[in-house]
C-alpha cells in the first residue's frame, strides 16, 4: 500500500501487517512555492510508483526499494504552478495536471513516457492571449486566472480519460454562489 503525505514523502506499507517497507523524502527545493502541501494519491504503473510533488515535479519511484528511477519537471514552482493531484497512468503515459490558478498561472494537462519520464504531450486548459480558441475560451489575465485541473477519473480498461476544470481562484463566496466555477469534462489524448 502506497500513502502520500505532506512534506513529499511517500510511504510504502505492507498491508497485511501494517509494517512500514520504504519511506521516501523528497527534500523541498529553498524557496518553492507550497500553497496546498496535501497530494491525493499515486499511480502504479508495471514495477514503478508515480507521486506527484507539490514543486510540480513528478516522481517515478521503484516500487520494491522506494528509490527515485526519475524526476521530470511538469511546471515551473517559481511563477506559481504546483501539483496537489493524483497522477493517471494510461497507455504508457502518466498524467498529471498542475495547479496554481489562484497564482495567476495558465493550467494545463502534461502527459510523460512512464518508462523514460520524457514529456510526450502537453495540453491547455484555457486559451493564451491572442489564440484563435480565445474567442470563445475564457483568456488567462492577471485578472482572470487559469481553470487548472484538479481530479483525474478514468477508467483502467479505457483509453479515454477526463478531468473536471475548476477556478480555483475565484474565492469570494458571492461569485461562487452566483456563477459556475465547474466547467464540463473535457477528453484528454492518450
Amino acid at each position: 500500500m502506497f500513502v502520500p503525505t505532506p512534506n513529499g514523502q511517500l510511504i510504502a506499507y505492507e498491508a497485511k501487517t501494517g509494517n512500514i517497507l520504504w519511506r521516501y523524502r523528497k527534500p523541498r527545493t529553498q524557496g518553492s512555492v507550497v500553497l496546498h502541501d496535501n497530494p491525493r494519491g499515486v499511480a502504479l504503473f508495471e514495477d514503478k510508483v508515480f507521486f506527484a510533488s507539490v514543486e510540480a515535479e513528478l516522481v517515478a519511484i521503484d516500487a520494491k526499494t522506494g528509490r527515485a528511477a526519475w524526476t521530470t519537471n511538469v511546471g515551473d514552482n517559481k511563477s506559481g504552478y504546483y501539483t496537489s493531484m493524483a497522477p493517471i497512468v494510461a497507455d504508457g503515459k502518466v498524467m498529471v495536471g498542475v495547479s496554481g490558478g489562484e497564482t495567476g498561472v495558465r493550467g494545463y494537462v502534461v502527459a510523460v513516457d512512464a518508462r523514460t519520464g520524457k514529456e510526450a504531450w502537453r495540453t491547455y486548459t484555457t486559451a493564451a492571449p491572442g489564440d484563435q480558441a480565445s474567442s470563445t475560451t475564457p483568456v488567462v489575465t492577471p485578472t482572470r486566472p487559469s481553470r487548472v485541473v484538479r481530479d483525474s477519473p478514468t477508467r483502467p480498461t479505457s483509453r479515454l480519460t477526463t478531468r473536471r476544470r475548476v477556478s480555483p481562484s475565484v474565492w469570494s463566496m458571492w461569485l461562487r454562489v452566483h456563477t459556475s466555477v465547474a466547467r464540463p469534462s473535457a477528453p484528454a489524448r492518450t
